[in-house]
C-alpha cells in the first residue's frame, strides 16, 4: 500500500523531486578522550581507521551515476554531542513517503573515518559494508544486509547483529557477540576471552585462535576451530546438520559429544575415548587438565585432530 501512496504521488505531482547530484565532505570535529561516535547509514562502503589524532576526520564521496531522483536533496548530518559525534545521511534514512525513481541510476557512496585509537563506535546500517581498524575500545553494529571487517581491534567487547552479512576478523584480542541470519564468520589470528556466535545460515571458521569461554552455535553450517585454548577452557559447540573439527594443540581437559546420526573421528596419539553409547562419547586428552569441550550435533560430522 505504502509503494502505491508514493507512486501516486509522484505520478500527480503532489511531492516534490530532487534530482541527485554528487556531494563531497571533508570535515574535521574535535572529540574528547574515549568519545563515542554513532552513525546511521544507508548504503554506504564505510572506512573507519584508529590513528593517533586527537580529532576527527571525516570525508564522504557520493557519486551519483545516470539520472536519479528522491523527494529529498542528499545531506551528511554531524552533530556534537555530549559524549562525542552522531553521523546520519538524513535523506537516505526511511520516512513514511520517502521515494526514489532512477533512470541506469547508480549511486556510488562512501564515508571515510580517521578517528582516535580508544574511540567507541555505535553504528547501524541498512546495506552497509564496514571496515574497520585499529580500534581499541568498544564497537557495537547493528547491519542490516552487509559485510563487515575488522582488522587489529582490541578494544574490551565488540557485538554485532545482522540479518544478511558475513564478519570477517584478524588480528583482534576481544569479546565478541556475534549474531546473524546468514552469514559466515571467519577469525584468523585472534585471541577471545568470551566468544558468543549464532548463527542460523552460515559457517564458523576460527584460524590460529586462542579461546577462553566459547558458545558456537549454527544450525546449518559447518565449524572449524584450529589453534589454542587457555588451561581452563570452556567450549560449547552446537551445529544441528554441520560438520564440526576441532584442532586445539594446547588444549588439556575432557570432551563430550552428544550426537544422533553423526559420524566421528579422532587423533589417537591425543585423545583416548573413555566410554560412549549410541549418543554419547566422553572422551580425555592423553595431557591432563581442566579444560572442558562439550560438542552437541544431530546429522554432522565430528573431528578431533
Amino acid at each position: 500500500m505504502k509503494n502505491i501512496i508514493k507512486t501516486l504521488l509522484i505520478l500527480f505531482g503532489f511531492t516534490p523531486t530532487f534530482a541527485q547530484e554528487n556531494y563531497s565532505f571533508n570535515e574535521v570535529y574535535p572529540i574528547t578522550d574515549q568519545g563515542m561516535i554513532t552513525m546511521l547509514t544507508n548504503d554506504a562502503d564505510i572506512t573507519i581507521v584508529g590513528t593517533d589524532r586527537s580529532d576527527v576526520l571525516i570525508k564522504v564521496e557520493r557519486q551519483v551515476i545516470g539520472k536519479y531522483w528522491t523527494n529529498k536533496p542528499f545531506e551528511l548530518q554531524v552533530i556534537p554531542t555530549e559524549v562525542g559525534l552522531a553521523i546520519s545521511d538524513i535523506a537516505n534514512q526511511d520516512e513514511e513517503l520517502n521515494y526514489s525513481i532512477s533512470i541506469n541510476g547508480e549511486v556510488n557512496y562512501t564515508i571515510e573515518l580517521e578517528v582516535p585509537l580508544n574511540t567507541r563506535l555505535t553504528l547501524n546500517g541498512e546495506d552497509d559494508d564496514y571496515t574497520i581498524s585499529n580500534i581499541n575500545n568498544e564497537i557495537t553494529i547493528v547491519n542490516q544486509d552487509g559485510d563487515i571487517h575488522l582488522n587489529q581491534c582490541i578494544g574490551e567487547s565488540i557485538t554485532i547483529k545482522t540479518d544478511d552479512g558475513g564478519l570477517d576478523m584478524e588480528n583482534c584480542m576481544t569479546n565478541l557477540i556475534y549474531n546473524t541470519t546468514d552469514g559466515d564468520l571467519n577469525a584468523k589470528d585472534s585471541s577471545f576471552e568470551i566468544l558468543t556466535v549464532d548463527v542460523e545460515d552460515g559457517n564458523i571458521d576460527l584460524q590460529n585462535t586462542t579461546l577462553t569461554t566459547a558458545t558456537l552455535n549454527t544450525e546449518d553450517g559447518n565449524i572449524k576451530v584450529s589453534g589454542n585454548t587457555t588451561p581452563d577452557a570452556r567450549l560449547n559447540i552446537h551445529s544441528e546438520d554441520g560438520y564440526v573439527s576441532m584442532q586445539v594443540a594446547e588444549f588439556c581437559g575432557q570432551v563430550i559429544i552428544n550426537h544422533e546420526d553423526s559420524a566421528f573421528n579422532y587423533a589417537e596419539a591425543k585423545y583416548l575415548v573413555k566410554n560412549q553409547t549410541d549418543e554419547t562419547k566422553h572422551i580425555d586428552t592423553t595431557c591432563e587438565g581442566n579444560g572442558r569441550i562439550l560438542i552437541k550435533t544431530e546429522d554432522g560430522k565430528v573431528s578431533l585432530l
